[in-house]
C-alpha cells in the first residue's frame, strides 16, 4: 500500500504543469483588430462650435477650442507607434498646434494622448472673412501596431462663423417713446414750446465704410411735415465707429391747429439708411414713438351774459345719468332756485348729462348753485363733454380754479353743435354742491 502511494503523486504533478504552460501560450491568431475608443476631453459631448460678432468686431466662441483627444486601445502584446497630424479646413496649418506628433505605448499601454489648439488660442483671423464660413480642427492618428486597422483615426469638430452684418438702430429715453400733451385753445396752442425728442443712432458693430441716415417722420399730414427739423441736418456714422452724435428731432404745433376738436397723434421716426458697406442691414431695427395728445380747453369764464346769446327752451331740456347726486334732476330746468340736486364733497366727482332734444351750436353754460350759509358754495374744478349720439363724447373744457361764487357762466371759444352735455364736478369751496338750476345758449 505505501508503494502505491508513491506511484500517484508524480503523475499528478505533470497534470498540474502541463495545465499551467497550456494557460500562457496566446492565441494571437484569433487577436481582434485594435479599434480605439477616442474620448475627447473638454467638449460635453459637443463637436460644433458657433463663432459669433460682438460689438467691436471680433469673434466669440460658444465653447473652447483647445480639446485634448485620447486615443484608447486594448492593451496589444506588442508595441505601438501613433502618428499624429492636424486637420485643418480653412484654418491656417501653420496657426494649429499640437501637443505631440508621436506617442509610443509599449506593450499593455492603451491611451494615447494629444491635445489640438490654436496659436495663442486665437480664432479671430477668421473675423476678416465676413461671409458664412465653416472651419474643421482636429487630429488624425496613423498607427503602427499589431493586428490595427489599415484606415487612419481622426476626430475633429466643427466651427460654423457667421456672417458679418451691421444692423442700425435708434437710441433715446424712456425705451424710444416719449408723449407729449399740448392745449389747444381758441384757435391756438397754450404751450408754445416745440415738441422735440433727443437720440442717437447705433451700429451693433462697426462698418467698412462710411453710414449715412435720414430720419422718417410718419404719422402727420405731409403738409406739416415742412415744420419737422432735425440737427443735425446729415447724420453720419463715420467707418470704424457705431454712434452718431445726439440728434435733436422736433415738430412745431401747427398740426395741431387743424381743426377745434381733440386728438391723438402717433408719431414714428424711422431710419432711411446709406451706405455702399453690403455689410450694413438696409433695414432699421427700430423707430421711435411718440404720442401727442391735443386736449381741449374751448371753454372759459365770463362775467356778464353777451347779449347775441339766446337761451335754448327749457323744456326741451332734460337730465339722466345721475352720478353721486341726490335729487330730481328737473329742478335744473324748472326756473326756480330753491330746489337744487346736492352732493357732499366727499362723495366727488359727481356728474350728470342733459339732454337738448335736438342739435344745437352751444355758445354757452350757466350754472346757478344754492349757498345755504352766508359763504359761496361755488363750483372749483369742472369739466364738460358735449356728444351728439351719447356714444362719442368731446371733451371741451377742464376747467380748474374756477371763481368762489355761486353763478358760473360759460363760454364755449368755439361754437359746438350738440344734443348732449355732460358735466363732471371734481372739487368745490365748501363741503356741499348744491346745483339749483342750468341755462344753455346758442
Amino acid at each position: 500500500m505505501r508503494i502505491k502511494k508513491f506511484f500517484y503523486i508524480p503523475v499528478l504533478c505533470m497534470g498540474i504543469l502541463s495545465s499551467c504552460l497550456d494557460d500562457e501560450i496566446l492565441d494571437l491568431k484569433n487577436f481582434p483588430i485594435n479599434q480605439p475608443e477616442i474620448l475627447v476631453q473638454g467638449s460635453n459631448d459637443d463637436n460644433n462650435i458657433v463663432a459669433t460678432y460682438l460689438s467691436d468686431g471680433t469673434l466669440k466662441l460658444d465653447a473652447p477650442l483647445t480639446r485634448t483627444y485620447v486615443f484608447r486601445f486594448k492593451a496589444s502584446p506588442e508595441d505601438m507607434t501613433v502618428n499624429f497630424e492636424p486637420i485643418c479646413s480653412n484654418i491656417p496649418a501653420e496657426k494649429v498646434i499640437l501637443s505631440t506628433s508621436e506617442v509610443l505605448l509599449a506593450a499593455g499601454e492603451t491611451d494615447a494622448v494629444v491635445t489640438v489648439s490654436l496659436k495663442d488660442d486665437d480664432f479671430n483671423f477668421a473675423a476678416a472673412t465676413l461671409e458664412e464660413e465653416t472651419y474643421v480642427l482636429g487630429v488624425k492618428a496613423n498607427v503602427n501596431g499589431f493586428n490595427i486597422g489599415g484606415e487612419p483615426m481622426e476626430s475633429k469638430i466643427m466651427i460654423e462663423k457667421e456672417a458679418y452684418s451691421v444692423a442700425v438702430s435708434l437710441h433715446g429715453e424712456n425705451q424710444n417713446s416719449a408723449s407729449f400733451e399740448r392745449t389747444f385753445v381758441d384757435g391756438s396752442i397754450e404751450e408754445q414750446d416745440p415738441i422735440a425728442y433727443k437720440f442717437k443712432v447705433m451700429l451693433d458693430k462697426p462698418a467698412n465704410k462710411d453710414v449715412a441716415i435720414q430720419i422718417f417722420t410718419e404719422g402727420i399730414a405731409e403738409k406739416y411735415l415742412e415744420n419737422v427739423t432735425i440737427i443735425p441736418n446729415k447724420i453720419v456714422i463715420p467707418a470704424g465707429q457705431t454712434s452718431s452724435e445726439e440728434v435733436t428731432w422736433a415738430i412745431t404745433n401747427d398740426f395741431l391747429l387743424e381743426d377745434a376738436m381733440p386728438a391723438t397723434f402717433l408719431i414714428n421716426l424711422k431710419l432711411g439708411i446709406e451706405t455702399e458697406d453690403a455689410t450694413v442691414k438696409k433695414e432699421g431695427e427700430n423707430s421711435i414713438s411718440i404720442t401727442v395728445k391735443k386736449k381741449m380747453l374751448n371753454m372759459g369764464v365770463v362775467d356778464n351774459l353777451p347779449q347775441e346769446w339766446s337761451m335754448i327752451n327749457k323744456e326741451d331740456c332734460s337730465v339722466f345719468d345721475l352720478l353721486n347726486f341726490s335729487g330730481n334732476g328737473s329742478v335744473l330746468f324748472d326756473s326756480v332756485i330753491d330746489a337744487s340736486l346736492y352732493c357732499a364733497s366727499w362723495y366727488l366727482p359727481a356728474s350728470f348729462v342733459i339732454d337738448m332734444k335736438n342739435l344745437h351750436v352751444l355758445k354757452g353754460i350757466k350754472i346757478d348753485c344754492k349757498s345755504y350759509s352766508s359763504d359761496m358754495q361755488g363750483i372749483k374744478n369742472i369739466k364738460v363733454y358735449t356728444s351728439k349720439d351719447k356714444i362719442q363724447w368731446v371733451e371741451q373744457a377742464d376747467l380748474m380754479n374756477l371763481p368762489n361764487r355761486n353763478e358760473n357762466l360759460l363760454e364755449f371759444y368755439t361754437g359746438m353743435e350738440t344734443r348732449y352735455v355732460k358735466l363732471e364736478f371734481f372739487a368745490i369751496y365748501s363741503y356741499s354742491l348744491n346745483v339749483a338750476e342750468m341755462s344753455l345758449y346758442e
